[in-house]
């Protein structure tokens, strides 16, 4: 990645080029692949977009794969308390728990809470144009994802700081910042790499 609009190109390729791989190595074998990946991108129909999935960009791994082939995917969304405004007893459940959505309180609620979007948006050509408020589309959360996979309250996820080999590539570090610059990502991001390889990196 050398600039902006190379960044750019790839950046394109997130949703179409998994989806791909899928297909050639996957479901043309005939096999089955169990796929991690940003869970925004296992969205069925795109909430940022307003769940209009007529431009390009706004298709995800799901909504390719579900229109190319007739494979319907199995998609599991990570969940933690903070789903208690729907599912109140969510605190109790046992850690980890696998839960099927369909016909559930939970299925029946909005996609939206699971894509906490402060606002959503449309292309006219290139030119993304917001989308009022007062016009925006809803979806049942079960004919969005399939299942929710609790690992327990917020509060007990912990991150991991990156390995002591990897914190003490200089080239490594130096390369990811440049990234992160090209890319346009606010500086938060760069201070966080700085943040995870604290342990390790020299003190200036």
């Amino acid at each position: 990645m050398h600039d902006g609009p190379d960044h750019y190109r790839w950046l394109a390729m997130r949703d179409s080029d998994p989806a791909a791989l899928l297909q050639l190595e996957v479901l043309a074998k005939p096999r089955r692949a169990m796929l991690v990946y940003g869970q925004l991108h296992f969205q069925r129909l795109n909430v940022m977009s307003n769940l209009d999935m007529q431009d390009w960009r706004m298709q995800t791994i799901v909504s390719l794969l579900e229109h190319a082939t007739p494979v319907r995917t199995f998609t599991v969304w990570n969940v933690d308390d903070a789903l208690a405004g729907i599912q109140p007893d969510i605190a109790s459940w046992r850690a980890p728990s696998l839960a099927i959505i369909k016909g559930t309180t939970i299925g029946a609620a909005d996609a939206a809470v699971f894509v906490p979007a402060p606002g959503r948006f449309v292309f006219r050509g290139d030119t993304p144009v917001e989308v009022p408020r007062d016009q925006w589309r809803s979806l049942r959360a079960e004919d969005q994802l399939d299942a929710v996979l609790y690992l327990g309250p917020r509060s007990t996820m912990t991150e991991k700081p990156l390995s002591r080999d990897i914190c003490s590539d200089p080239r490594y570090i130096e390369e990811r910042l440049r990234r992160i610059a090209v890319a346009g990502i606010p500086s938060a991001e760069a201070d966080r790499v700085k943040q995870l390889c604290a342990h390790v990196l020299p003190k200036r």
